[in-house]
This record gives structure tokens, sequence and C-alpha cells, in this order.
């Protein structure tokens, strides 16, 4: 969803191609100062989805989650927008994401305490809350048309 317009996987398709199609250069700079800058400092633009909201696109664009998150390198789960977890998101990546996420982490402090009562609330979310967002939407549209 983008400003609360849920935006169709083609659109993120295409933003998957153009960040896979375009390179970003490093500049290397060696022990004497100067600096290089080619195509062996180059590596693929990554795709991150804020997904903050993702399961209400999923329902309001009747799209399986997968298939919204399929041009993507990465995605951000939130588990409390919509789902009724107190806290909590999910990051979905690759192995090497994850161990870089995790080193940031612990770089800025993160880590909680009892964090498995906290994760039992986001899986009972996932595993019964999801399919009443079809629900809300439907009670949402028929609020709106009241107020039109």
């Amino acid at each position: 969803m983008m400003g609360g317009i849920a935006l169709p996987h083609t659109y993120i398709d295409k933003i998957g191609k153009l960040a896979k199609d375009t390179l970003v250069h490093h500049d290397h700079h060696d022990a004497t100062g100067t600096t290089s800058n080619s195509n062996s400092n180059s590596q693929k633009t990554r795709v991150h989805v804020d997904g903050a909201r993702i399961f209400n696109a999923s329902i309001a664009l009747n799209t399986p989650l997968d298939r919204l998150c399929q041009g993507a390198d990465s995605v951000s789960l939130c588990l409390s927008k919509g789902l009724g977890a107190p806290l909590g998101s999910v990051l979905v990546g690759d192995r090497e994401l994850i161990r870089l996420a995790k080193r940031a982490r612990k770089r800025c402090g993160g880590g909680m305490r009892q964090a498995g009562v906290v994760a039992s609330m986001g899986l009972y979310a996932l595993d019964h809350h999801v399919d009443r967002l079809r629900d809300d939407h439907g009670r949402a549209k028929r609020v709106a048309g009241e107020l039109v």
C-alpha cells in the first residue's frame, strides 16, 4: 500500500525488474587514496517491500501475499497492524540479509527478554486473524458507502 492505496503486484514486479537491471557502482579507495570505479565494485540494486499493511493489500487486491512480494529481495511484515498482535514484525529475506540484520540489531542494542511470549502472540495473529481481514474490509467499505 502506498498512501492508503494497495499497489498491484505488477507495480512491484516492474520495480523489481528495474532494480535487477540497474547496477550500483561503489567507488573503491586504495591505500594511496586513489579512487577507482569499476564493474568489479558493482552490485545489483535490491528491492525491499515495507509490508506494514501487506496483509490488508493482499485482501484488497485479492492477490496472494507471496505474489505481492515476488519482485522483492526482502519484505518486512507487521504483526500489529490489522492482525491484532500487540507488537512485532517479521523480516523475510535471504540468509545473508538476515545475518546482517541480526548484526545491526545487536549493534543498536536490540534484544528482548521474554521474546517467546511476544512471538506466540504474533503466531496466534498469523494463524487466526489474517482471514478475518476480509471481514474488516467489508465493514470498512460499508461504512465508507454510508459516509459518501
